[in-house]
């Protein structure tokens, strides 16, 4: 080979290493990334956080946790009459008729029947089997009487004769701010949907059943969402389709209670709390 072609082919050489030399080079304002020591791995680099702004308030303290459910049945107070003048209550066998009241408290039995009367700014009890009878009691505003049967005492729940029907829990009777009778029953959750349940969602069959134990778990989180509701008037829940439809015991039925017996406690929630479950009993077309 000429010295001449020699000279050549070393200038091609020598530029081209010149070019890949000037490409791994850092550039003009450009930061070329940080190469680990060998045997070390590589580990991305955080990115710088953002300063914050002049005047930024702390962060919101967590939300305080929801209260728990009750780990025990909850007692309801619904309310069946109210602005009434007069009401006659019953039991099978000896009553028991207990004031609370600030300064009259006290104890009672009667038999029979039972005539509530409003008589002028009292309430009166009566014995409704005995004409012209000396009032049992007289009760006045803030006073509240409690009904029930003998075994009552005890704890037990029994039936509450009124307008011909039978109704369970243990009634609750005082004069309200309007001067005017109101009849209350207490009892416990599942029992007042026994008398819900059928109200509401009507006839059942076993082809509905999973229907029905929908509007068990919906009537139930109404109920404790509501719980309350009516306290202005001296109750939890009016036995109206103002709250939901409540019934007497021959209005119970065996499907709709085994549809609130199989949902015992199953209520929906959101955030820990039942939620508000309005529902209708009919869709109206």
């Amino acid at each position: 080979m000429s010295a001449a072609a020699l000279l050549r082919r070393s200038t091609i050489a020598l530029a081209l290493g010149a070019a890949l030399l000037a490409g791994c080079a850092p550039q003009p304002g450009v930061q070329s990334p940080a190469v680990p020591p060998a045997g070390q791995p590589s580990t991305p680099s955080k990115p710088s956080e953002p300063a914050k702004p002049p005047g930024e308030t702390k962060p919101a303290p967590p939300k305080p946790k929801p209260a728990e459910l009750p780990h025990v049945e909850p007692q309801f107070e619904i309310g069946l009459a109210w602005d009434l003048d007069t009401a006659t209550v019953a039991f099978a066998g000896r009553q028991v008729l207990e004031v609370q009241s600030s300064d009259r408290p006290g104890v009672h039995s009667s038999e029979g029947p039972i005539l509530f009367r409003i008589s002028g700014n009292q309430l009166l009890v009566m014995p409704r089997n005995r004409a012209r009878a000396v009032p049992l009691l007289v009760l006045h505003a803030g006073d509240t009487l409690w009904v029930g049967p003998e075994k009552w005492a005890q704890g037990d729940e029994g039936n509450v004769a009124w307008k011909g029907s039978h109704w369970r829990g243990r009634f609750k009777v005082f004069m309200n701010a309007r001067g005017k009778l109101t009849l209350v029953t207490r009892l416990a959750l599942e029992r007042y949907l026994a008398g819900v349940v059928p109200g509401e969602i009507g006839a059942l069959s076993d082809s509905l059943i999973e229907a029905g134990r929908a509007q068990a778990v919906a009537a139930r989180s109404y109920s404790l969402f509501y719980k309350g509701r009516r306290g202005s008037e001296g109750f939890d829940l009016y036995a109206t389709v103002e709250d939901q439809f409540y019934s007497a015991v021959e209005a119970e039925r065996p499907l709709a209670t085994r549809c609130v017996e199989s949902t015992r406690g199953l209520v929906s929630l959101w955030e820990g709390q039942p939620v508000r479950a309005n529902y209708y009993s009919t869709c109206g077309g």
